[in-house]
């Protein structure tokens, strides 16, 4: 198959750059959870 071996790098290059999206993605959402866990904590610890 002619197209083969391109076909595969581009999947390659769609795999990694989901992957990068999805380790992006993580991150954010551990970062949303810890500033809204602070956020419980310091509203508590003021009253």
């Amino acid at each position: 198959m002619i197209w083969g071996k391109f076909m595969d790098k581009q999947v390659l290059f769609w795999t990694a750059f989901a992957a990068i999206g999805q380790a992006v993605g993580a991150v954010a959402t551990a970062a949303a959870v810890i500033v809204t866990l602070w956020q419980i904590r310091y509203a508590n610890a003021k009253k």
